[in-house]
């Protein structure tokens, strides 16, 4: 028997071929689609979790500035941009508002609400979703003011909270604090190290403060009696972990590069090179007269001053941005009144037979603060040499160790030094006279915290 043809006629095995291709290309875009919903949802994940981050620090950069009579809207608003989110409506928008309209808070003058809205662009997933999705995040601080002094009326404090040598004395170093304590954070046994003597210029004992308040021990050597070195002895033993004082206090925003130097009198072929690009390398200044080199506030990537330049700083926000840092050597001099010297990376070094002399700002939200080292930097803070270090306002460098060292015994604070750890060597000496009028916060402690 003959068996029939079971082939499909032609037209009909195209039309299954190109149904085919239909359901492929329908499977493929539905897999973009979903795809791409995945990616943008991460997008939109992410960006959620820096619109909540830049919501909070607003707020506490608001709150902030109330408690130190700022404007907290233009405060907030210029965190916000600090952070990528610059008030662009509709893509972006930023509302900063005291006291809050409603909610728990509303008619409190002590909180401020910060609300940011970002739109994202979707990508693959606008395949399967027209629309543009927008992420918001809200954020209430508030401001207490009028507490005690900042840090307890501590003049000098060490914030490291576990590692051996917080305080490091080495042979012939020595620290004094006049009218305020000393507060040594860290728990562990040896927080103080005290090496075997003390220098000729140093009045025993060699750690010295109205008070001596310590959470954790101290190591000297075997023949020496602890409290020819430690003063007032035994030392306080405290339970309490101390909290950065000033950690709800924001960095300052990046301004703009910094103006080029005024040079009068100085060797034309030497200006073209002292200031460039936000580096400043400010030597020998081949300059006619006494006239000193005057620095502009500003932004800077490095500030380089050495040999025996003569410098002055306009007063105003110093903002070393890269990681050159400031660093002052051979017999330079500088002077610096009602400046803040902010160092986002990179260390401070003040060295050789230079003076330094710097007054911090007396009104404004960071009036009382002399140097910031940024928290995200660990670079040291030293000064060193026989030079002559006058500094009138708060040292605050959370994260950083403060070095002293060299034959220099005129290294004098008149205010407050809050850091990390330090180290003192070399018959170099700290002297830090407290005087809570000038300090950062000179009007008490102030309640700074997220309440939303």
């Amino acid at each position: 028997m003959r068996k029939g043809n079971r082939s499909l006629p032609p037209r009909h095995a195209n039309s299954e071929r190109g149904q085919a291709i239909v359901l492929l290309v329908l499977v493929f875009v539905g897999l973009l689609g979903i795809m791409g919903l995945a990616i943008d949802g991460g997008r939109l994940y992410t960006q959620r979790r820096a619109v909540q981050n830049a919501a909070d620090n607003a707020a506490l950069a608001a709150a902030f500035a109330m408690c130190n009579s700022g404007n907290a809207t233009t405060a907030g608003t210029a965190s916000a941009t600090q952070n990528g989110f610059t008030a662009s409506p509709p893509n972006v928008t930023v509302t900063v508002q005291t006291p809050p309209s409603s909610g728990t808070y509303a008619g409190d003058d002590e909180y401020v609400v910060v609300t940011i809205t970002s739109r994202i662009s979707m990508g693959l997933g606008r395949i399967v979703f027209s629309g543009t999705p927008e992420v918001s995040a809200r954020a209430i601080a508030r401001c207490t003011s009028g507490g005690g002094p900042i840090g307890g009326g501590n003049g000098l404090i060490a914030l490291n909270p576990s590692q051996d040598r917080t305080i490091e004395m080495a042979p012939s170093g020595c620290i004094k604090v006049n009218d305020g304590g000393i507060f040594v954070n860290s728990t562990n046994s040896s927080s103080v190290y005290i090496h075997s003597y003390g220098p000729p210029h140093c009045t025993e004992p060699r750690l010295e403060g109205d008070w001596l308040q310590m959470r954790g021990g101290y190591s000297v050597p075997g023949w020496l009696s602890p409290s020819t070195v430690l003063g007032p002895f035994p030392p306080q033993g405290i339970g309490a972990a101390m909290v950065d004082p000033l950690a709800a206090v924001p960095t300052p925003s990046a301004p703009a590069l910094a103006a080029a130097p005024s040079m009068p009198g100085c060797n034309a072929a030497f200006i073209s090179g002292v200031y460039t690009g936000g580096n400043l390398n400010l030597g020998n200044h081949w300059c006619t007269g006494s006239n000193p080199v005057t620095l502009q506030p500003g932004r800077y990537n490095t500030m380089n001053i050495s040999s025996d330049a003569r410098a002055v700083l306009s007063p105003g926000l110093y903002y070393i941005a890269a990681g050159g840092g400031f660093n002052v050597s051979g017999a330079a001099q500088v002077t610096g009144n009602g400046v803040m010297l902010f160092v986002a990376d990179g260390p401070v070094n003040i060295g050789a037979s230079g003076n330094v002399t710097l007054t911090a700002q007396t009104s404004g939200p960071y009036a009382g603060m002399a140097i910031f080292m940024g928290r995200e930097t660990s670079s040291e803070l030293r000064v060193s040499g026989a030079g002559v270090t006058l500094i009138r306002g708060t040292v605050y460098a959370a994260n950083s160790r403060v070095v002293m060292e060299g034959s220099g015994t005129n290294k004098t604070l008149n205010a407050q030094m809050i850091a990390w750890r330090y180290y003192v060597s070399g018959a170099g000496t700290i002297t830090i006279n407290y005087d809570p009028s000038v300090v950062f916060g000179s009007g008490g402690s102030s309640l700074i915290e997220l309440s939303e």
